[in-house]
Parts: structure tokens; sequence; C-alpha cells
């Protein structure tokens, strides 16, 4: 793994020059850079990055090598004499593209040949010059493989599956029969891509009869399935992951679902068949999706949200069923105050019973 950068603030700069959100450095570009590091642990020949303005003062005072800062903070601070100050439009996109220039996990350091003679690979397979494949992992017919591809230990390919280019799936994970998966996904491990459909229909003895979910899962590009996530097949279409959506570990996405792209789906989500979101929804922990049901584009999911109808407003929603955040803080604090408004009402009962009986004598 990448731990060293080794290069000077101008060195840096200038490899960063495009598409980093990097503006400009204002001071320092001879200061040599050791590595990157978090702003509560940063010494001296460290780079380190700070979106909240209230750290600034102290993370100079640890005097780091250099600091990425938003352009307004650092035309505040001006040149600084210990510390290289570096200008960003956005310090946060800066530093997680940084991280992976240079200290990036390397998903080819298993130690292994590239090729691990364990595995078992269909002769129909064309695997590009710069595939890793783990250990007992298994591509079947049909396969396609793209470039720079990482497959790591018992990995399950199925038939006429296709993996985008530089597309890493972690340990354990399967990727069912005619799913693709895009460019440059994460699939971390355990999980499954493609797993069958829950569809059954029932006789009036209520005896289940399996439909058969012969569709397939679409994830798009630059796409991240944490751990133990299972994405269900489609009955006849395609599920869908639109590009760039992030979901966490353990969550559960079923048949014929679509997730819009630049969305985020956090632990413990789970989505019933045929349901949609719109783009850039965030579903907190636990929030849960009614079947046929969908949400429109820049919705926020909190408190356990569940969802059984249609959202149409964008804003944030909580609570099962889910409501406008607004009513469910209202309704949440009127339920703080049930148990003193019942002491009340059982007062005014008894008022009233006794003007009652007062007004009867």
């Amino acid at each position: 793994m990448k731990t060293t950068i080794d290069k000077t603030v101008g060195e840096i700069a200038a490899e960063c020059n495009q598409g980093f959100r990097l503006k400009e450095v204002l001071s320092g570009n001879d200061i040599k850079v050791k590595t990157i590091a978090g702003t509560e642990d940063c010494k001296p020949g460290d780079l380190v990055f700070v979106s909240d303005a209230k750290q600034i003062k102290d993370v100079l005072a640890r005097k780091p090598a250099a600091m990425v800062v938003a352009a307004a903070e650092a035309a505040k601070l001006g040149p600084q004499a210990e510390t290289a100050i570096i200008a960003s439009e956005n310090p946060g996109v800066s530093y997680a593209l940084m991280r992976q220039k240079y200290t990036d996990r390397d998903y080819t350091e298993g130690g292994f040949e590239r090729i691990h003679p364990t595995a078992i690979i269909h002769e129909s397979v064309k695997i590009p010059d710069d595939v890793k494949i783990g250990p007992y992992t298994v591509i079947e017919r049909g396969a396609v493989i793209g470039k720079g591809v990482v497959l790591q230990s018992h990995v399950v390919i199925e038939f006429e599956a296709v993996i985008g280019e530089g597309t890493v799936i972690q340990h354990m994970s399967i990727v069912g029969f005619q799913c693709k998966i895009g460019k440059n996904c994460l699939i971390l491990p355990h999980s499954v891509i493609g797993s069958e459909g829950f569809g059954y229909a029932q006789d009036e003895n209520f005896h289940h009869y399996r439909i058969p979910q012969t569709g397939n899962v679409v994830i798009g590009d630059d796409v991240t399935i944490g751990a133990l996530n299972a994405i269900d097949r489609a009955t006849f279409t395609s599920t869908n992951f639109r590009d760039n959506v992030i979901c966490d570990n353990i969550c559960h996405t079923a048949h014929n679902c679509d997730i819009g792209e630049n969305s985020i789906l956090l632990t413990g989500w789970k989505m019933a068949g045929s349901s949609k979101t719109g783009k850039r929804v965030i579903a907190s922990g636990d929030a849960m999706v009614k079947d046929h049901v969908s949400i429109c584009d820049d919705v926020v999911l909190v408190h356990r949200a569940g969802v059984i109808a249609d959202i149409t407003e964008k804003g944030m929603y909580a609570q099962s069923p889910s409501q406008p955040m607004r009513e469910y803080v209202k309704n949440f604090a009127a339920y703080q105050k049930l148990g003193d408004m019942a002491k009340e009402f059982k007062e005014l009962k008894k008022q009233v019973a006794e003007l009652m009986a007062a007004k009867g004598g």
C-alpha cells in the first residue's frame, strides 16, 4: 500500500493541476511533503486538508508541510513561513482525489501471481494482460472482463456477465449471469449482484410457486457496493443502480428497482420490488421502501423512515410511515408530552364530573 509521497509542494501541484479542484499555491512550492495525514494527528512533513475553518489555527500550530483549504480561507491566511498554503475550490473533493492518487490501497498487492493457478476460467473468456485474478475465483462461459479489473479470492462471475474496466470485486462476492457491472466500481466482500428475485405465486392453500427471475442487474460507472449486499435480478428487464451510487454494508434492493445516480444508501437499507428513487437521494440507516413506490430527486430519509407511498416533493422525511421533517418534529414534540397531557386530561375530567354533579345537585 502506498503511504509516502516524497515530493515538493510544487511537484504535487503540477501533478494535480487538472481535475483535483486545486486553484493555486500561495507559498512554499519548495517544501517537501512526505505523506498525507489527518487534521488531528498531522505533523511536520505532512500534507493536510482542512474543510472546517475553525480547525485552521490548530492545524497550523502543528506545522504541517502543506495545508489545503478553501480559496476564501487561503486568501485570509496569505503566505505562511513554515506551511505551504494551497487554495482549493472544494477541500473535501481535493482530499478524496489526492488520497486516491497518492495513498490509496493497491488491490493488486495480494502477493500471488497475476492469475492464481487455482482460478477456474472458462476457455471462452478472454483475460486482458493487466487483470488480476485471485485464488479459487470462477469465471463462467462468455463472461466479459474489462482492462484493469481485479477479482480477489473466491469471486464468482457467472455466465455472460460483464465486468467493466478498472472494477475491483473483493473476496467471496458473486456477479450473477448476464449482469453488467460498469467501469471503476468497487464491490466489497460477500455481496451478491443478481441474486434470485423474491417472486412467488400462491394457490388457494397458500402453497408457494416460484416465479423465475430471468432479468439482470445493471450497475453503472463509479458505483460502490458495500459488504453483505444483495441486489436481486429483475423478473424480465433490469434492476438498475445508476452512475455514482454508493451503497453501505448490509443492504438489500429487490427485483426491478431503480436507484438514481449520485444516491447514498446507508446500512440497513431495504427496498421492495419495482420501486424507484430519483437522483441524489440519501437514505440514512434502516430506511425502508415499500414495493411499487417512487421517490423524487433530492430526498433525504432519516430516523428509520418507512416509505409506503410516493414522495413527490424534495426535502427531508422521517419516521414510519414517512412524513415531512417539519411535521415529524412537531408530532414528536407532542408525543413527548403525552404523559403530561394524560394527567391534565384526567384532572379536567375530574373537574367536569364535579361541575356536573354540582349542577345536578
